[in-house]
């Protein structure tokens, strides 16, 4: 009896977190949703989230700034612009995964593109 209800607990919870999480290219949308309110002024945003989306679209904005946090990016509204192009052309190119040797251990969104190449959100 325990061991039944245990499979079907288990069962419970693959399915809810299969539903909770969304897809690489969600998760991108949601970023670059986050970044354009910042520049609107309507939000905080993490300094790190445009650098995730400069390295996975290999589009870098011009502004950076060298600084204790590592290099960040400032991106501007046609960056911005130029980062939903791009995740037009490639959402269905985006999945999760670990491609480099983060240490933080978290999965990235990273882009495989029709050559075999692969890029990823972290930056190295």
């Amino acid at each position: 009896m325990k061991k039944s209800l245990l499979l079907v607990l288990l069962f419970f919870n693959l399915v809810s977190f299969s539903q909770i999480r969304k897809s690489a290219a969600e998760e991108v949308t949601i970023r670059l949703d986050t970044i354009e309110n910042y520049l609107k002024g309507k939000s905080g945003m993490n300094v790190k989230l445009s650098n995730s989306i400069a390295c996975l679209t290999g589009i870098i904005p011009k502004k950076s700034d060298g600084t204790y946090l590592g290099w960040i990016y400032y991106p501007t509204m046609e960056e911005v612009k130029l980062w939903r192009k791009w995740l037009k052309v490639n959402k269905d190119k985006l999945f999760y995964g670990v491609l480099s040797d983060n240490t933080i251990g978290y999965d990235e969104v990273i882009v495989k593109f029709e050559d075999g190449t692969t890029r990823s959100s972290y930056c190295k």
